[in-house]
């Protein structure tokens, strides 16, 4: 979910040359797949200040933590999971001994979103609430990051997509269904670019990122005569 920085220039290069994707992520941990995914951003937000003495120059200090606070806490009234934005503040660092007023803070944070039109208005209120806080209280701020993963959602293309794969399971004795998550993967950026992508082919699981992390055996044989299914499919559809 960092952006898959080293691949995603190529991803989006290759989906934009071909007319479907898959990718093998894992099934969810009831075996059905994901349809929509939300859209997903990282950032850092650094705020300078002015160091001074606490109690000899409190007014000549300009408090680079506290405006980081204030920044951050009106970044994350963003938060409307009514409409799927939701604002994780995750990490902040800043500050020293009590009695030196702080001139750096640095501060981290996810950013995830349902609707694609909502990323530059998004991104555009995380640009002025950073910088109209900094001025407020006579600092700076330096605001870096971005959506790295474009919201998902379900387009006609993508429902296609994903009616293949379910006559696919269908002939091979499983149950198929679909389900909305907040995770992101390399299918959000491949979908993005045109390529409409089915991301969860890979085995049933669950315990991702964790030492309790599992794999239901059979699922793998199931799951490779699925894509097997969609690859001829497609394949004598392309001949035809």
């Amino acid at each position: 979910e960092i952006g898959s920085p080293a691949s995603s220039a190529l991803l989006v290069a290759e989906a934009g040359r071909h007319e479907i994707g898959l990718v093998f992520e894992p099934a969810l941990p009831d075996g059905a797949w994901v349809g929509a995914r939300r859209g997903s951003g990282n950032f850092t937000l650094v705020m300078r200040g002015r160091s001074a003495h606490a109690g000899r120059d409190f007014d000549r200090g300009r408090n680079a933590l506290l405006a980081l606070i204030r920044a951050l806490d009106k970044i994350a009234r963003l938060t409307d999971t009514a409409r799927g934005v939701t604002v994780n503040v995750a990490r902040v660092g800043g500050g020293g001994p009590s009695n030196v007023i702080p001139d750096l803070a640095v501060g981290r944070f996810n950013v995830r979103l349902t609707e694609p039109s909502d990323v530059p208005p998004i991104r555009a209120s995380l640009d002025r609430l950073a910088m109209e806080t900094a001025s407020e209280l006579g600092c700076t701020a330096e605001l870096s990051g971005d959506f790295a993963a474009p919201p998902k959602p379900m387009t006609e293309p993508l429902l296609k997509m994903h009616e293949r794969v379910a006559q696919a399971a269908k002939r091979s004795g499983v149950s198929y269904r679909h389900r909305a998550t907040g995770g992101v993967c390399d299918g959000n950026r491949i979908a993005a670019a045109g390529c409409p992508c089915v991301d969860t082919m890979g085995p049933v699981g669950g315990g991702m990122h964790s030492s309790s992390e599992w794999v239901e055996l059979p699922s793998l044989e199931a799951r490779a005569r699925i894509t097997l299914g969609v690859l001829v499919d497609f394949a004598s559809e392309a001949e035809s």
